[in-house]
């Protein structure tokens, strides 16, 4: 069928630009987010225009090439990073970035680790700083919850590496309270970061945000959900 077909080009299109090959003892701590958006439609998935364009201008920085999305529970940060993830993979993003992949560090499986094994543990740390170094001009990497970084010194020193020493592309998200606990008042690592705030959206900012799921829902069900309800 037709849509077999247009998957199957989807995923040929990402094997081309993928030329990286993640390292059999870092495969349970990274995730190819490219996968997840290929499996889905081209639909937009944020509103956040603004944000978006922010956070690639950021990451084209030589200098601080990193994007730190702070915002309250809830107000879209995941779904801002899904939305450039697709960008990448449908062509849509500024072109330096066409090449880029975007790998989710999984730093809780990381310090889930820490706690059963500290040699193997430090293993796997140098093991994501050397892939980190030699990928950096290919891979874009992205931490959900950037507190967990606080909570082991192996992971801030790594951490600090890539983004003081070697500038690797980098997005993180974390929650307004803990950045302004833990990150905005040291002001040493501050020099380094690139703060987005996402704020809660207005009221009329809500219906354009919410618009490309409504269709799928209106599709999906026959039903009408008007911009009122």
């Amino acid at each position: 069928p037709l849509e077999n077909l247009k998957q199957i080009v989807k995923m040929a299109k990402s094997q081309i630009k993928a030329k990286i090959i993640i390292p059999s003892i870092l495969a349970p701590y990274l995730e190819d987010l490219s996968l997840a958006v290929l499996s889905g439609n081209n639909e937009k998935l944020s509103a956040r225009e603004e944000e978006i364009e922010k956070a690639w201008t950021f990451l084209y920085s030589n200098q601080k090439s990193n994007a730190i999305l702070v915002g309250d529970h809830g107000v879209g940060k995941t779904t801002m990073v899904m939305e450039m993830v697709q960008q990448i993979s449908f062509g849509k993003c500024p072109k330096p970035f066409l090449k880029y992949n975007v790998l989710k560090i999984n730093t809780f499986n990381l310090l889930e680790m820490a706690e059963r094994s500290e040699f193997r543990y430090k293993r796997v740390i140098e093991a994501l700083k050397e892939f980190a170094i030699t990928n950096r001009n290919c891979v874009i990497f992205y931490i959900d919850n950037l507190f967990h970084i606080k909570c082991d010194l192996e992971l801030l020193k790594a951490f600090i590496t890539f983004i003081e020493t070697y500038n690797v592309k980098l997005i993180a998200s974390i929650y307004t309270e803990d950045f302004e606990e833990y990150f905005e008042k040291d002001t040493e690592r501050m020099k380094y970061l690139n703060p987005i705030l996402i704020e809660e959206p207005d009221v009329e900012e809500i219906y354009p945000m919410l618009k490309s799921r409504i269709n799928q829902l209106q599709k999906s069900y026959g039903v009408k959900i008007s911009e009122r309800m």
